[in-house]
């Protein structure tokens, strides 16, 4: 296996189980967390000063995250009413 097969099989694998953890759609969270977005949370995350250095930023990124999860909530509450397991809420 070369060096591309491993990182991209570890990379899915990274995704779809922190997907799972989050029950979220995985190829959603995939694509929520291209274009480096995992580098600029744990860049901010790794260090208090860029925290601080960054907090309106940091404070942009969870902002679309909690919207990220808003949206796979309503997406599940969809599929549930499509399906007939939703009360109807």
């Amino acid at each position: 296996m070369t060096d591309n097969q491993l990182l991209e099989k570890s990379s899915l694998e990274a995704v779809r189980s922190a997907a799972e953890k989050l029950n979220v759609d995985p190829l959603r969270f995939a694509r929520f967390l291209q274009q480096g977005r995992i580098a600029d949370i744990l860049s901010a995350l790794g260090r208090e000063e860029a925290m601080a250095a960054h907090r309106a930023e940091m404070t942009a990124m969870t902002q679309e995250y909690l919207d990220f999860l808003e949206e796979e909530m309503r997406l599940c509450r969809e599929e549930l009413r499509a399906t007939g397991g939703g009360r109807g809420e």
